[in-house]
């Protein structure tokens, strides 16, 4: 009977394992189809998001610059401050062109004190009635502590007329070409350093607590691709706009609860004079055309989605973020990036070269 009965259990015990294998087996195929599905159709969700920002869809999402104007000391005052540095050229001109069309007040942060005056009589066609217009010079590269106190009284002055609800962290340097670390001037790596990084974040604590008063403001701090993929040969730069990057992110998380947007504006090229490119395009766009954008998608992710604080505002670069962040290495984007600057710094030894031969013709004749 023993015998038999391990017979008919065996043949039994078989199929029920056969049929748990199965339904096991079934499972797994089915979970990895249900993730290998998930990850494909990220891929055109996330495209769409990123294209639905540039569209009047995403209007009710976007910070409105309308509320920011609004003097709420006074009625009868002046609109609210916007301040921005490095205003005398490229993309911290068009902000205050566009700035002082949209209603407020400028105070504006340059080096060049002559420059500054000569923007002022630019901008008088731009500004509103309500608006006013505050200069202050300053050298960012090499600021003494007496300049900064000079700054925190003309702020705290300006702040008593109306509120301060605009800090644009704009004025930046880069290195005049592509170079190794090792070939860096230390002069030139402390001042990338002093404008990239120790100026922002002074400027910035110093604003803030203004801000703060009136439980709103925006402080936009202008990024760069190599921040997302370091830059081999302009290190020192690259590492500035890293640190800008992440602080950003960590000041934004602090102040939000406070009434205080921040946003790090993620930037490929524009046609300036600190690219060093002329000529605009979609993919590189003039000044007034990246601010106009930058300025309409305020408050939304643009190409630099799922990641905190961070804005790529002009559609061609956000292209560009979105592919680079899907498809490719770090490593890959890396060696892309050290024989595009490598291709830059062969350009410009050549254009040295025919420069320094024009000059000696010129001599001979």
């Amino acid at each position: 009977m023993f015998i038999l009965t391990s017979l008919l259990q065996s043949p039994l015990s078989w199929i029920r394992a056969e049929v748990t294998a199965s339904h096991t087996g079934a499972w797994i195929i089915l979970s990895l189809a249900s993730i290998g599905f998930i990850t494909f159709i990220k891929y055109p969700i996330s495209l769409i998001q990123l294209i639905l920002t540039f569209t009047p869809f995403s209007r009710p999402f976007r910070i409105p610059l309308s509320k920011l104007t609004k003097n709420k000391i006074s009625d009868k005052g002046p609109s609210a401050w916007a301040i921005i540095t490095g205003p005398t050229g490229g993309i911290g001109k068009e902000f205050a062109i566009q700035l002082a069309r949209a209603g407020f007040s400028l105070f504006l942060v340059g080096r060049n004190e002559t420059k500054l005056k000569a923007l002022e009589l630019e901008l008088g066609s731009h500004l509103k009635r309500s608006s006013l217009i505050k200069l202050h010079a300053i050298d960012l590269a090499d600021p003494t502590e007496s300049d900064w106190s000079s700054f925190e009284q003309a702020i705290t002055a300006a702040s008593e007329l109306a509120p301060i609800s605009i800090l644009v962290n704009n004025a930046g340097l880069s290195h005049a070409s592509p170079v190794p670390f090792e070939s860096t001037p230390l002069a030139e790596l402390n001042s990338i350093t002093a404008v990239n990084v120790l100026a922002p974040v002074r400027l910035t604590k110093i604003v803030v607590p203004f801000m703060i008063r009136h439980r709103a403001g925006l402080i936009l701090n202008i990024g760069s691709f190599s921040a997302l993929v370091p830059t081999p040969l302009l290190a020192t730069y690259a590492g500035t706009k890293a640190f800008l990057y992440t602080w950003s992110q960590a000041l934004g998380t602090e102040l939000e609860s406070k009434g205080i947007h921040v946003r790090l504006l993620n930037t490929y090229f524009v046609a300036s004079e600190m690219s060093k490119i002329r000529k605009s395009s979609f993919m590189i766009p003039s000044p007034k055309t990246y601010v106009r954008s930058v300025l309409s998608t305020l408050g939304l992710q643009g190409g630099a989605i799922g990641k905190a604080y961070i804005s790529t505002g002009y559609l061609a670069h956000a292209l560009v973020q979105w592919f680079v962040d899907r498809f490719g290495t770090e490593y890959f984007w890396l060696k892309y990036n050290l024989n595009l600057q490598k291709s830059i710094a062969r350009r410009v030894e050549l254009k040295r070269i025919r420069l320094e031969k024009s000059k000696k013709d010129q001599k001979l004749i």
